[in-house]
Formats: structure tokens, C-alpha cells, sequence
């Protein structure tokens, strides 16, 4: 990337008098505070607002590198290679040609001639799960070292990412769009390549499992992202990095009852098969801790009315009095609960919550799942969410040392705060890459899928974004989930 970052180290010339220039001037200046997104918009500007300018193909030269910046690979690719069909520059067209190849040789590579080892990435990249898919990508390409920095002392020809260093893996990336069948097709095809010692992905439950089945026919270690649980079934080749249901249901079930000592739970549920699963799951882990439910209740998926639901549950009371021409009606919940339990997702229970304070069902402790972590849960509950108490696999202002510096690294790469997406994506490819990197008696030794595999089942002392990376016998990641609550209207970690 010399040739890229040279490119960053013009200083603005106030002096030109154009706004193309001044255009180009601020954009470059926010790119080196790295405020990627307004440089690329003062960019897009220029190239818009000005077609004739000068400066056109520098703008789009140094969006086409912001983009790569950003993750956006193949947005990045097209840019760069209309510059290279244009009538730029000889000197930016060569500059384009060979950030292409820089891309190309640390992605996407259709053939790998050194003999080195690399990980293949199996994600829907475009349709309606491409948001989704991307968000992984970026996750993985930082786990996978390719962003690694220069490392002083080490000669040229060892630097992460440099040929003869594994710290920093080739990565295949294939894109199954929105076809499931597709996943099975990109593992066949990246099965074939001998260099590829494991697989991250897919994310998705429609084709986690088949994707896992090649794998295990093929022999190819394989981490799928699905929250689809038997997405690895112990086949010894497949594992799975993400937070089951079981696990929410447990973890919060035992902080519940062991540090905040609850014992009489009321459970919420919506009518589907998500809050089913999760309202049985957590019932059945609170008795076995020594709690009781004490009320359980549903309603209908897609409700915006939950005051029906919430009378049956709390036994309400309501009583009617006159205060002038006026019917008053007071409401008295018979049931004694110390908590709540609601398991959905924040634009329903945003909307559910002040419902509570209406019913007079007052000093009761909130539990949620993952679907409570969004900024907009608290803005939307406003101080009815106060105090609640939720659990994700990821929290990205957590002072955890794994959970800060991924945090920090993934700002620093693509100017962005990490979801929960980015980070399984990170530990999966971290976990391959530690393995693939490994050396023993200060040489690297020759890995393969076997190692790997291995490796994997017996994994230790690796930290990743959410913790030590590890998985039990049937090949699922151990987590030790990140608790959170609403505290004067922000989401903070809770205290244990």
C-alpha cells in the first residue's frame, strides 16, 4: 500500500484559488483524521459538481483507496479500474493498476502459486443479506492479520502480509448471495484449493449446516457464524463461533439468580418461534437455580397493545372512581414478582415497557436478550428502560482488554464502532490464523487441515474480541457473555 499512503502525505495548497481544489484539499485533510465517510463525500462532490476538473481522477483515485479503507472491496475495485481504462495520468493509472493488485493479492486471489497458506471466507456479499454479510467481511479481514502494521526490526520480505509471513493469511473470499446452495459450492471449491486450511462462515441458518456437512465430507476445518444451533454437529471438522439461545437464556437466568438474587420471575413472550424457545429456555434454567415463574403470558407477534397481556400476567386489579365529571380508573397488580423477563427484540419492548409504569407495576428488575442492545432501545423506552438488564455475545464499550483493543483496531481500520457480526467474524478467523501462524522451536512449521482441526478442539490462550477463544467437544464457542444495562439513558456494562 506505499503507493496509496504516499498519496496521503500532500500537504493542502491554501493558496488555490478553485473550489474544485479547495474540494480536494478538505478531503484529503479529513482523511487524515481519518473521518473516511465526510472525505468521501467531499469527494463525491468534487467528481459531481465538477466533471471537467482537473483534479477529477485524483478524487477518484483517492475515494477508490478509501473505500478499499473502508472494507467496501468491490466498490473499491470498480473505482480503481475505470481509472485505469481512463485518460488519466500515466503515473494515477499506474498508481490504480497496482492498489487493484494490492487488493487482488490480499483477498481475492482465484489461484495462490507460493505454496502459503490461507483461509477462505464464505458470506452473502450482495442482496438483501449483503449488510450483514459485509459487516462479517470486515470482521475477518482484520482477524486474518492483513491489516496488520509494519513491525520494526523485521526485514522487508517478512512483514505481516508479506510473502514467507503467516501472521498475515491470504484470504479467498466467495459470495453466495442470497442462494443457500451457493455455500455448499463455495466450500466444494475452496475444499479443492490445498492451501486453504479452514473456512469462516457462512452466517446465515439457511445454509450454515450444508455448508458444515461439505466441510466435514471434504475434510476441511469449518466456522460457520449461525446462531442456528446444530450448525455444528460434532462432526469434528465443524465448529460454530455464536451466542446460542441456550447460552443467552442461561447466562442471564444464572446472573439473575446469583448476583442480583431474584427468585420470582414473570415471563413475556412474543407468539413465535423466537420467544417461545427463549421463554422455555429461561424458565427452565431459573428452576433449575432455585427460582420459580411465577406467571407466564404471550402475545401476539407484531402487538403494539400490551396492556391485556400484562393485566393477565400481574393478576391487575382495576378499580373506578369519580373525581368530578370524570371516571378514574387505578390499577393494583396482585402478582409479586422480583423480575420481568421479555424476549424480543427493542422496537417491541420499547414500545412494551411504559405499559409497566401505566399498570402501577412498579419495582420490578427488566431482563432482555441480545435484541435489547441497540442505542435506539433506550431512546425509544426512555426512563422506563432505566436499569434494565440485557445480554450479547459483544459489547463494543466494554473495558474487557480482548473487547477494547478489537474495538480499537477495528476504529482505527475502518473509522467504525464493531457489532456483534464483525466480532464473531474476528475471533473465527483470529482462532484459524493463530493456528495456521503457529510455530514451534522458532521456525513455522508446515500446517494442515488436520493441525488445524485439532487445534481447534483443544484451542487455549487465545484473546479475541469477546473473551478466550475456545469450543466445547460438540464444536461450539464457549462465550462468556457481556451483561449490560440502561443507565441514564446509555447502554453500560453492568456490574457483576
Amino acid at each position: 500500500m506505499s503507493s496509496a499512503d504516499s498519496a496521503h502525505e500532500e500537504v493542502p495548497d491554501y493558496k488555490r484559488a478553485s473550489t474544485d481544489a479547495a474540494l480536494l484539499d478538505i478531503a484529503k485533510l479529513l482523511a487524515r483524521k481519518k473521518d473516511f465517510k465526510k472525505a468521501m463525500l467531499a469527494y463525491q462532490r468534487l467528481i459531481v459538481a465538477f466533471p471537467e476538473s482537473a483534479f477529477k481522477y485524483t478524487a477518484y483515485y483517492e475515494a477508490g483507496y478509501l473505500r478499499w479503507r473502508l472494507g467496501e472491496v468491490k466498490e473499491a475495485k470498480a473505482i480503481l479500474a475505470d481509472i485505469a481504462n481512463s485518460s488519466a495520468a500515466a503515473s494515477l493509472k499506474a498508481k490504480a493498476e497496482g492498489l487493484v493488485a494490492g487488493i487482488d493479492s490480499a483477498l481475492l486471489r482465484a489461484t495462490h502459486e507460493d505454496g502459503s497458506a490461507a483461509i477462505g471466507v464464505v458470506l452473502a456479499l450482495k442482496g438483501i443479506y449483503a449488510p450483514y454479510g459485509e459487516a462479517a467481511l470486515k470482521g475477518a479481514l482484520l482477524g486474518s492479520g492483513i491489516f496488520a502494521p509494519p513491525q520494526p526490526g523485521v526485514r522487508p520480505d517478512m512483514q505481516p502480509g508479506a510473502k514467507g509471513e503467516r501472521a498475515s493469511m491470504t484470504v479467498y473470499v466467495r459470495d453466495v448471495g442470497d442462494e443457500p446452495a451457493k455455500a455448499v459450492d463455495a466450500v466444494k471449491e475452496l475444499s479443492s484449493n490445498a492451501n486453504v486450511l479452514g473456512i469462516v462462515g457462512p452466517l446465515l441458518s439457511a445454509n450454515a449446516l450444508d455448508a458444515a456437512r461439505e466441510a466435514q465430507n471434504d475434510g476441511v476445518p469449518i466456522i460457520t457464524l449461525s446462531q442456528r444451533e446444530g450448525a455444528a454437529p460434532g462432526s469434528g471438522w465443524a465448529f460454530r463461533n455464536s451466542m446460542t439461545l441456550a447460552s443467552q437464556a442461561s447466562a442471564l437466568a444464572a446472573y439473575a439468580v446469583g448476583t442480583l438474587g431474584l427468585k420470582r420471575f414473570a415471563v413475556i413472550y412474543p407468539q413465535n418461534a423466537y420467544g417461545e424457545k427463549m421463554s422455555s429456555l429461561f424458565g427452565e434454567d431459573a428452576q433449575r437455580l432455585g427460582a420459580s415463574v411465577v406467571a407466564v403470558a404471550s402475545y401476539e407477534d407484531g402487538a403494539t397493545d400490551f396492556s391485556a397481556v400484562l393485566k393477565q400476567a400481574f393478576n391487575v386489579a382495576v378499580k373506578t372512581r369519580k373525581e368530578g365529571r370524570r371516571t378514574i380508573k387505578e390499577y393494583e397488580p396482585k402478582l409479586q414478582a422480583d423480575a420481568v423477563f421479555i424476549p424480543d427484540y427493542f422496537e417491541t419492548v420499547g414500545m412494551l415497557l411504559p405499559y409497566l409504569e401505566y399498570l402501577n407495576i412498579k419495582d420490578i428488575q427488566l431482563l432482555g436478550t441480545s435484541g435489547w442492545n441497540s442505542a435506539r432501545f433506550a431512546s425509544a423506552a426512555g426512563k422506563a428502560a432505566e436499569g434494565a438488564v440485557f445480554v450479547d455475545a459483544f459489547f463494543a464499550g466494554s473495558k474487557r482488554q480482548g473487547a477494547a483493543g478489537f474495538t480499537a483496531d477495528f476504529e482505527k481500520v475502518y473509522s467504525a464502532e464493531p457489532g456483534v457480526i464483525e466480532a464473531a467474524a474476528y475471533d473465527a478467523a483470529l482462532a484459524l490464523r493463530s493456528l495456521i501462524a503457529a510455530k514451534k522451536d522458532g521456525e513455522a512449521p508446515a500446517p494442515d487441515r488436520s493441525a488445524v482441526r485439532d487445534g481447534l478442539k483443544s484451542l487455549k490462550g487465545i484473546g479475541g474480541a469477546a473473551g478466550e477463544i475456545s469450543f466445547n467437544a460438540s464444536g461450539e464457542a464457549v462465550k462468556k457473555l457481556f451483561f449490560l444495562t440502561v443507565k441514564n439513558g446509555q447502554i453500560i456494562e453492568a456490574g457483576r
